[in-house]
């Protein structure tokens, strides 16, 4: 069985396809956002199907979360990101106890106990600086691809 993850996040609409049995990824997509979250969505998720040859009616089971989770009228169910985050994290990497997420509106820190369960989060409610938004700007001004940044930032002295 195959599932699928939206997050619509309020840049960007990225959907994963994970087999249920093995736990691995099959497909991912990842697209601008756009007035009409929902269709862009369905649209995502069709073309990330397509990609990996999976028939929609294979997808059987659809998690919204992200900014705009409850815009995607196919989700059976949405889960909020700071939940997704805390699980993502306690199966890629069990050990880690705190998670910083830098969004494209809002940045938020997690603490997590030992069972990987959200302890504690603090999300900024002031502005946008130092979101995802942000460093797309900061990048477009050194006239640098966003992903070079963090290794950038590793040559500062």
């Amino acid at each position: 069985m195959i599932c699928a993850g939206i997050d619509a996040g309020s840049r960007a609409i990225k959907v994963a396809l994970v087999d249920s049995k093995t736990h691995e990824l099959v497909g991912c997509g990842i697209a601008d956002q756009g007035v009409k979250q929902s269709e862009r969505a369905i649209a995502l998720l069709n073309q990330t199907a397509a990609e990996a040859g999976i028939a929609p009616a294979a997808i059987r089971r659809i998690v919204a979360t992200g900014y705009g989770r409850n815009n995607i009228a196919i989700a059976h169910t949405t889960v909020t990101e700071i939940t997704c985050h805390a699980h993502g994290v306690r199966r890629l990497m069990p050990g880690v106890r705190t998670i910083v997420d830098i969004g494209g509106q809002d940045s938020k820190l997690l603490r997590l106990d030992p069972d990987g369960k959200v302890r504690d989060f603090v999300m900024n409610d002031r502005c946008a600086a130092g979101t995802g938004r942000f460093l797309e700007v900061v990048a477009s001004r050194l006239e640098t691809a966003l992903s070079d940044l963090g290794p950038l930032a590793k040559t500062s002295q």
